[in-house]
């Protein structure tokens, strides 16, 4: 008989499953920390089984990639082997336990910071229970469900830099590039909003977020309604970098019989 192995894979939430079978939660989905050379940092992530049934969990490490198209999308690796990983700084105890239903774990973790850090490390703890099996119809199916919490740990002196580029129109939208020209990861928040020729706010909307490694670049498309009329607008595109840090673009614009054209680009 076939067996199918699916990893059920989640940060912080309820992994899925049917009812009755173990799921596990974890309290935070994410530590990021902004770290000095040397520094030693302790502290904990909380277990818990949700379901009915005590299951055996297995505590380990690896690193990870955010990748194309950047949605947030990752692929894991093991510890130690991707550039810039922290996983292998991680140290964690207990890495194998009992839970009992409706109980929660404390796993507690230490990370030595080296001397040589610079810019962004990352990795993920992942909690694992041992493999179960279901029925469907005559498939034996075995699941394995795991639960992460990232780890985004970043130099005092790391460059959080990106840049816009390659501003056009397209029919009544505008195109651009993201660029992340630092060396961490950034999760830009874009957002946008219109004004007319009198300086009225007519349009306002948000850029689905993204999450992009340095030396990469991620294009977006902003579409406007069919209401702007044919005249001269101004776009004030703001991407707000976290902890304060924000990147602004003006952009002026007409919107014509044959669509949209770019005039003028201010930072």
């Amino acid at each position: 008989m076939r067996k199918f192995l699916i990893f059920l894979i989640a940060g912080g939430v309820f992994c899925s499953g049917k009812p009755g079978y173990a799921q596990l939660i974890v309290d935070r989905a994410k530590v990021k920390l902004v770290v000095s050379p040397g520094q030693t940092i302790t502290d904990s992530i909380t277990v818990y089984n949700s379901s009915n049934n005590g299951m055996s969990i297995r505590v380990y490490a690896e690193d990870f990639n955010y990748v194309s198209p950047f949605d947030g999308t990752k692929e894991f690796f093991p510890a130690g082997t991707v550039k810039n990983s922290c996983s292998t700084w991680i140290h964690f105890s207990p890495q194998e336990f009992q839970l009992p239903p409706f109980k929660g774990r404390k796993v507690t973790y230490s990370i030595k910071v080296p001397q040589d850090i610079k810019g962004g490390y990352y990795g993920v703890l992942f909690f694992e229970m041992s493999p179960g099996r279901m029925k469907r119809g005559k498939i034996d199916i075995q699941v394995i469900q795991r639960i992460g919490c990232l780890f985004f740990l970043e130099a005092q002196n790391r460059l959080k830099r990106g840049e816009i580029r390659n501003i056009s129109g397209f029919g009544r939208n505008i195109q651009g590039e993201f660029f992340n020209t630092g060396d961490v990861i950034l999760i830009p928040d874009g957002s946008f909003y219109v004004m007319d020729r009198e300086g009225m706010a007519v349009e306002r909307g948000k850029i689905e977020k993204f999450y992009l490694p340095p030396g990469e670049s991620k294009s977006f498309t902003i579409n406007f309604s069919k209401k702007l009329s044919y005249q001269l607008y101004t776009m004030v595109l703001t991407f707000d970098l976290e902890e304060g840090d924000v990147l602004v673009k003006e952009i002026d614009f007409e919107v014509g019989k044959t669509g949209l054209r770019v005039i003028q680009i201010r930072d």
